[in-house]
């Protein structure tokens, strides 16, 4: 027995057939229009954003860290335009800053505990 798809075959029947093929365009449309539900996310998940809000500094510093490490090997960063990567740069930037200043504030208020 043989797994193998023809699909050359396949799209002849589909084109040869005028019937199947507006079925199947209306299946198409009908799954598109259904509403699409969103991956649940894991109560791990859950936790590390509604308890740790520097997790959003973080994420938006490292990305800005990624897109300076291909600046300084000189690297493409091969978004085509569709991303103003020195105002993605510049946001991460700001977010470092902010999450440097809260992990000051932390250190003082803890170390002053300890």
């Amino acid at each position: 027995m043989s797994y193998v798809i023809d699909f050359k075959a396949a799209a002849a029947r589909l084109a040869a057939d005028d019937g199947l093929r507006d079925r199947i365009d209306q299946i198409i449309a009908g799954r598109m229009a259904e509403p699409v539900e969103p991956f649940p996310e894991t109560p791990r998940q859950l936790a590390g954003r509604k308890r740790n809000p520097l997790r959003h500094l973080h994420s938006k510093a490292e990305g800005a860290v990624v897109i300076a490490g291909k600046l300084l090997r000189g690297e493409l960063l091969r978004t085509g335009g569709y991303v103003d990567e020195i105002k993605w740069l510049r946001e991460g930037a700001e977010a470092a800053r902010q999450l440097a200043d809260e992990l000051e504030r932390l250190v003082d208020q803890h170390g002053r505990e300890g």
